[in-house]
This record gives C-alpha cells, sequence and structure tokens, in this order.
C-alpha cells in the first residue's frame, strides 16, 4: 500500500512538473546577442588590427574588444572576423576576460587557441593583401550571462611574424564596448584607433536562453520529484 501511494506522489510530481516547466525554460538554440559588422564603415577605407608576437625592435601586439551581453543564458560561442598571413604557423590564442574601470582584467573566465589554418590567408607579404570578410568561430564555450555583464575578448599569438593576424575592425561605433591595444612597453590597455579615430573590432556572441531560467516554483518542484525518487530508492 506505501509502495503505491508513493508511485502516486511521484507520478504527480512529475505531471506538475512537466506542466510547469515548458513555461519556466526556453530549450532554444543559441542566438545571435552581440555584433559587429567590420566590413561597414562610414567611408571607403578598409581597417584592419594587427595582431603579432615577439618581433626583434617589437613589442607583441595584442587586441582587446569589450562587450555588453544584451540576453541571459549561456555564452555559447565567440565569432571573429580574422584573417592571417599565409606563411603564419602559430596559433591565435584567445581568452575571455572580466572588465575592470574600461579595461580587461585579470580573470579569466574562459580561453583557448585557433589553429592558424582555421583563418582565411591574406597573403604572403608583410602586409596583408586583403581583408578578412567573414566571423571565424574560436571555438565552443559555455559560460552563463546575464544582461548587463561586460566581458573583453582578447586575443594574442606568439607568431613573429609582423601583422601575423589581422582583426578587421570598422570606424562605426559600436555602444557596448570599445577594442584596446597592449603592448609590454606600455603596461596598460590604449584605445585601438586609425587615423585619430576609435575602431571596434568584427565580432559575435552567441547565448542560448536555456537558462531563462528555473523560477522558484520549478526549482521548488525539481527538489521535491528528487527528494521523492531519493525516498523510494532508500526504502527499497
Amino acid at each position: 500500500m506505501r509502495s503505491y501511494i508513493r508511485k502516486i506522489f511521484q507520478a504527480s510530481l512529475v505531471t506538475i512538473f512537466l506542466i510547469t516547466f515548458p513555461g519556466s525554460a526556453s530549450w532554444a538554440v543559441p542566438v545571435l546577442d552581440q555584433s559587429v559588422d567590420a566590413t561597414v564603415a562610414t567611408g571607403t577605407r578598409k581597417i584592419s588590427g594587427f595582431i603579432y608576437g615577439p618581433i626583434s625592435g617589437r613589442d607583441p601586439l595584442e587586441r582587446a574588444q569589450i562587450f555588453t551581453v544584451g540576453a541571459s543564458g549561456v555564452l555559447t560561442d565567440i565569432e571573429v572576423m580574422v584573417g592571417r598571413l599565409n606563411r603564419v604557423s602559430d596559433p591565435l590564442m584567445w581568452e575571455l576576460r572580466d572588465v575592470s574601470a574600461g579595461q580587461p582584467g585579470a580573470n579569466v573566465l574562459a580561453n583557448g587557441s585557433t589553429a592558424a589554418a582555421s583563418f582565411p590567408g591574406l597573403g604572403y607579404g608583410t602586409f596583408p593583401s586583403a581583408f578578412p570578410g567573414s566571423f571565424i568561430s574560436l571555438g565552443g564555450l559555455s559560460l552563463i550571462v546575464d544582461v548587463g555583464d561586460v566581458f573583453a575578448i582578447v586575443l594574442r599569438t606568439m607568431e613573429s611574424t609582423f601583422a601575423a593576424y589581422s582583426w578587421r575592425s570598422t570606424d562605426i561605433p559600436y555602444a557596448g564596448g570599445s577594442q584596446l591595444t597592449w603592448r609590454n612597453s606600455s603596461d596598460s590597455w590604449l584605445p585601438a584607433t586609425s587615423q585619430g579615430d576609435p575602431i571596434y573590432a568584427g565580432f559575435r556572441t552567441f547565448v542560448d536562453p536555456v537558462v531563462e531560467m528555473l523560477e522558484p516554483t520549478t526549482l521548488a518542484l525539481m527538489s521535491l520529484g528528487l527528494a521523492g525518487i531519493g525516498f523510494s530508492r532508500k526504502k527499497k
């Protein structure tokens, strides 16, 4: 009899959960959140932000693009409009950092590297003979984010070729953040500019709104359900 009552109790919890859950979370596919299309500019000039490693007579040059999250959920992917000189072999290293006082902070929330071959070749010379025109994924990630969170995409490489990588940029303002550059000698992040104007790096972020989220009622029902299952197993 007690076993029968437990089964009815558990079945009731599952039914209530299934009725409540669809309105409590949106099991969705990732959607485009933030985007800067660097193929668009106010004039006819094309803008490129170079990234390279230690070179004789030059400090390594790293770049960062700050962005502001527009949708709560799970940040699943970051894409950048980056190309490389064809002879480059060292990967592009990336980090997702917090932001403090308008600059990339010390906390690295996610990081990785993307093989050079993943990016389109832009020529063999000292400078690219072409400009990247498509977005390349840096690799999957899974980070819970909220509306208004501010992060920095930081790109670097050890490739000792001048203009090893090219991060295409635009002079059309992006309200969610700025592009910055860093050299060892400066010891701080400086605004990225072209002919004195601020520039913004081409990038896209994707957020899965699935964690929009379990409401308190849903969480309570889930807890009760798990407790009931645990109680049943313990009694058995």
